[in-house]
C-alpha cells in the first residue's frame, strides 16, 4: 500500500512539472513575440497616443551646394503652440503679432502654431502663464537673409508648395519626403511641457545638389550689396559649364514674400534669367562672330571713323570717339574701343541675316538653362526690322533685341571654351534625380556639348580682341592685377542707360565666365567692369 502512494505522489509531481515547464515555455514564447515581433508594433501604437502632429511645420528636403553645405533647413526657430481652446481666454495674436511671429498654416486642428526666429523671455513668459503656450526650437527653411535667394525661391505658406525657383521646379521631390513634426502629448491630447519636439518620418530619397559654391555665392551677393545702383551677375565654371554663383538685388525676404507683392522695386525678379534687357555693345561679339565666320573681315580690316554714322535721316554717334571720331581704325581697335561706326560699317558688309543667324546661334532668342522655371528667352531682332537704318541699331545691339544676363554668360562661354556650347546647370545630381522620377526624366536629358558653333580659329580672335579690351579699351583699368578679358555694353533702354561687362578670367585660360549687368547703370565701362573687377579678384585669390 505505501510503495502505491508513492507512485502516485511520483506521478502528479511528473504532471505538475510537466505543467510548469510547458507554461515556462508558452511564457517565453509570449515575451520573445512582443519583444522581437509585435514589440516595435505596440511603441509604434503607443507613440501615437503620446504624440501631436503639428502638420503646419512640416519639413521639405534639403536643398545643399556643391560641396554638400545646406543651403536650407539650417536656421533656428521658436515655435509657438497654444490649445484653440486657450485662446477665447485673451487676445494672443497681439503678442505674438509683437514678437514678430507668424501663424503657421495647416496647424493641428486643437492647436495655433507660430513661429518666429527670435525669441523673447518677457512676452514668451506672458503667453505661458496666461495661455498655456508651449514652446520649442526647430530647424527654420529659410534665414531672412537667405542665401541665393532668387535660386532657391520659396514655398507658399498656405500649401507648403514650390512658388518659384528650385522650390517650385522640383516641388514633387521636396513635398515627397513627409517628414512632420511632432510634440509629446497625454492621452487626452495635452502637450506635456518641457518634453521636446521630434521629427519623424521618411528621409530624403532625393536631395537636391546644386552646382553653387556657397561661398562663392556669399562672396557675389556681398559685392552687389555694395553697388549703387540695382545690378545682376553670374559666374560659371568655364569648363563645366555649372553655374557656380547668380544673384539679383534688391533681393528679398523668403520668410515674409507679401511685402514684396505690388512693389515697385521688383526685389522677387531674378534679373539674371528674367530680366530682358537691350544688348548694346556686348552684341558686338556676335556681329564680330558672324563677320570672321563668313570672312567679311579680319582682325587688321581698316573702317574709318568720324564720329557718326549716318543711316538715311538717322544718325547715330560714336561715343567713344569723340566729336572727330577714331578716324581709321582696324576692327581689332575698334572692337576693343567700342566704336560704334566701325560697327555699323561691319555690320552693313556682314548682312542682317547672317548676323541674325548667328545670334541664334548662340543661344539668344532661346531658354539659356532647363533647371529652374518661368526663365525669360529675350527676343531676337527680325529680319524685316533689319534693313535700311535698322541694320545700324542691329550692329550695335540696339533697336528691339532682347536679352538676359544668363543668354550673354552662355554666348560668352561659348568662346572660352572654343567655340562649343557647353550646355549650362544649376542642379548637380540631374542624373540621379531623373532615375527616381519619370517627370524630371521626360524633361531633363543628359547635358550636351555642341561643338563648333563657331570655329576655334573665330574663338581665338575674339579672345585676342576681348584681352585687349581689358588690357587698353573700354574696360581696361589702371594698376589691375587681375588677367581677364571681355567686352563692355552700355543699353539704351528709353531714356535709361544700362552698363554690361561679359568676359571671363584668366584671360590666358579662362575658368569662370562672369557677366554682370548694372541697370541704368550709364555705361559698361563705368558701372560693370568695376562689378566685374572685384568678383575676378575675389575669384582668383582663393584660387
Amino acid at each position: 500500500m505505501g510503495r502505491v502512494q508513492k507512485n502516485k505522489i511520483s506521478k502528479r509531481s511528473n504532471i505538475f512539472f510537466a505543467i510548469c515547464i510547458t507554461a515556462m515555455v508558452l511564457l517565453i514564447a509570449k515575451c520573445a513575440y512582443i519583444q522581437l515581433i509585435a514589440g516595435p508594433v505596440f511603441a509604434e501604437a503607443a507613440s501615437r497616443q503620446q504624440t501631436v502632429s503639428l502638420e503646419g511645420a512640416d519639413r521639405r528636403a534639403f536643398i545643399y551646394d556643391r560641396n554638400l553645405t545646406p543651403l536650407t533647413g539650417i536656421n533656428r526657430e521658436y515655435v509657438y503652440i497654444i490649445k484653440k481652446a486657450n485662446v477665447q481666454r485673451g487676445d494672443p495674436e497681439k503678442i505674438l503679432d509683437i514678437m514678430g511671429a507668424e501663424h503657421i498654416s495647416g496647424s493641428n486642428s486643437d492647436y495655433f502654431v507660430y513661429s518666429t526666429e527670435k525669441y523673447s523671455k518677457h512676452y514668451s513668459d506672458i503667453l505661458v502663464n496666461q495661455y498655456g503656450a508651449y514652446i520649442f526650437e526647430c530647424d527654420r527653411r529659410y534665414s531672412d537673409n537667405q542665401l541665393a535667394a532668387h535660386i532657391i525661391g520659396y514655398i507658399n505658406p498656405y500649401d507648403n508648395k514650390g512658388v518659384s525657383g528650385i522650390e517650385e521646379e522640383l516641388n514633387d521631390l521636396l513635398s515627397s519626403v513627409e517628414r512632420k513634426t511632432y510634440v509629446y502629448a497625454d492621452r487626452d491630447g495635452r502637450i506635456l511641457p518641457g518634453a521636446g519636439g521630434i521629427i519623424k518620418g521618411t528621409e530624403s530619397d532625393q536631395d537636391i545638389i546644386l552646382t553653387i559654391d556657397i561661398n562663392i555665392q556669399s562672396e557675389l551677393e556681398e559685392i552687389l550689396s555694395t553697388a549703387k545702383n540695382k545690378c545682376a551677375a553670374v559666374i560659371i565654371d568655364s569648363g563645366a559649364g555649372e553655374i557656380l554663383a547668380m544673384a539679383s538685388t534688391p533681393a528679398y525676404n523668403p520668410n515674409n514674400v507679401a511685402a514684396y507683392m505690388g512693389s515697385q522695386n521688383a526685389e522677387l525678379l531674378n534679373k539674371v534669367t528674367q530680366g530682358e534687357y537691350p544688348p548694346g555693345s556686348i552684341f558686338k561679339l556676335a556681329v564680330t562672330a558672324a563677320a570672321l565666320e563668313k570672312g567679311t573681315a579680319t582682325p587688321d580690316t581698316v573702317f574709318h571713323c568720324t564720329g557718326s554714322e549716318h543711316l538715311g535721316n538717322i544718325e547715330i554717334g560714336c561715343s567713344t570717339g569723340g566729336e572727330t571720331g577714331h578716324g581709321d581704325i582696324t576692327l581689332r581697335d575698334a572692337f576693343a574701343y567700342s566704336c560704334n561706326s566701325a560697327f555699323i560699317q561691319l555690320g552693313k558688309l556682314v548682312g542682317s541675316e547672317d548676323i541674325i543667324s548667328m545670334a541664334h546661334k548662340m543661344g539668344l532668342g532661346e531658354t539659356p538653362l532647363k533647371d529652374i522655371p518661368n526663365i525669360n528667352t529675350g527676343s531676337v531682332t527680325q529680319n524685316k526690322d533689319a534693313q535700311g537704318a535698322g541694320i545700324g541699331n542691329l550692329s550695335i545691339g540696339q533697336g528691339n533685341m532682347l536679352v538676359t544676363p544668363l543668354q550673354i554668360a552662355r554666348l560668352t562661354n561659348m568662346i572660352a571654351n572654343n567655340g562649343n556650347d557647353i550646355e549650362l546647370s544649376l542642379i548637380k545630381n540631374s542624373d540621379e534625380i531623373a532615375t527616381v522620377s519619370a517627370d524630371f526624366s521626360k524633361r531633363y536629358s543628359k547635358r550636351k556639348l555642341i561643338s563648333g558653333v563657331i570655329s576655334e580659329d573665330t574663338s581665338e580672335k575674339l579672345r585676342q580682341m576681348m584681352r585687349l579690351t581689358a588690357e587698353y579699351g573700354t574696360a581696361s583699368i589702371k594698376n589691375s592685377s587681375i588677367s581677364f578679358a571681355g567686352k563692355t555694353g552700355s543699353a539704351e533702354d528709353g531714356k535709361a542707360v544700362h552698363g554690361w561687362f561679359t568676359g571671363f578670367a584668366p584671360a590666358e585660360n579662362p575658368k569662370y565666365t562672369i557677366t554682370v549687368f548694372v541697370e541704368e547703370g550709364k555705361s559698361g565701362r563705368a558701372a560693370a567692369v568695376p562689378i566685374f573687377n572685384k568678383i575676378a579678384a575675389a575669384l582668383l585669390s582663393n584660387d
